[in-house]
Order: C-alpha cells, then sequence, then structure tokens
C-alpha cells in the first residue's frame, strides 16, 4: 500500500480488484480483498426500514445499496478494528477475551453476545482487562461496509 499508486489482488490467478490502495481498502469488492487487505470481521446484518443494522450499531440505509431483497442473501457488514470503540459496561454486549499490545494502540479481541469475535482498537493508555464487561459499538465517523452473500453492495451490486 505504501510503494504503489495502484494496486491488484489476485486470489487463486483470479483478479479480485484494481485500484489506489485507499480505494482498494476502503472500498473492497469481496470478503477475500477486504480480509487480504488487513484485519477484518463481518458480522451479520439486516435492513431495519431506513437502517443497516448490526449487533453493534446501525447506519442510515443508502439508495447506493438499492432494494436489496434479504430473503435470497446473506447480509453481512465488515468492521475493521479502528472502526468500533468500546467501553467498560457490566451490562455490555461483549468480553474482553485478549490484549494485543502494538505500541502506540492495543488490539483487544472481544466476544460479542452473538458468540461472533471482533477486534476493537484502543489507544494504548485504555487498558481493558481480559474477562471485562464491555459494550461496544460503531466508532463516531466510521461506517461498516455491507457485503451481501460475500461481494460488496457498494462496487459489485452485480454480483448479488
Amino acid at each position: 500500500m505504501q510503494l504503489a499508486d495502484r494496486v491488484a489482488v489476485m486470489n487463486a490467478g483470479r483478479l479480485e480488484q484494481v485500484g489506489a490502495p485507499e480505494e482498494v481498502f476502503n472500498q473492497p469488492d469481496n470478503t477475500f480483498t477486504a480480509e487480504f487487505f488487513g484485519k477484518a470481521d463481518f458480522l451479520p446484518a439486516w435492513r431495519d426500514g431506513e437502517y443497516l443494522a448490526c449487533e453493534v450499531g446501525s447506519i442510515p440505509w443508502s439508495p447506493e445499496w438499492g432494494t436489496f431483497t434479504i430473503e435470497k442473501h446473506t447480509l453481512q457488514v465488515m468492521v475493521r478494528p479502528d472502526c468500533l470503540d468500546m467501553e467498560i459496561d457490566e451490562a455490555g454486549n461483549g468480553l474482553v477475551v485478549s490484549r494485543e499490545f502494538l505500541g502506540a494502540f492495543n488490539i483487544y479481541a472481544v466476544d460479542l453476545a452473538s458468540g461472533h469475535r471482533v477486534k476493537v482498537m484502543q489507544s494504548h493508555i485504555a487498558q481493558f482487562e481480559p474477562g471485562s464487561r464491555v459494550r461496544v459499538y460503531l466508532r463516531e465517523g466510521h461506517r461498516p461496509i455491507p457485503f451481501a452473500n460475500g461481494y460488496g453492495l457498494d462496487r459489485a451490486a452485480g454480483y448479488y
């Protein structure tokens, strides 16, 4: 990502996506590319009226996503560790499992009430002990990226 103006992601000899590194990172065409370009977790999602909802929050439904029919597709959202925030909350939706120290920040593995595990990035001064009950939520200004059957709704609508 630091050496090129454009990158190409290949999977088993198949070209998955080509674009500027920032574009491929922020708008991956599919789950393979999303995971290849960094830590990514996927959570079940659903349409709730005019919102796209998941276990950690919701965002307005984008007109770009069209009239997606849930009955025919598996809808999920991708969240990266920097997309999530957390705070101590005894009635929260998550349980801290582990901490990975990376200098200026920590990556916490958190098991959600649904059984899904997400990674949450926090400043090195924020300390959460394994076993702590927390509330995990979408960080202000971040939006999860929606996928249907493994393809991004923003970029690959023809696949679903």
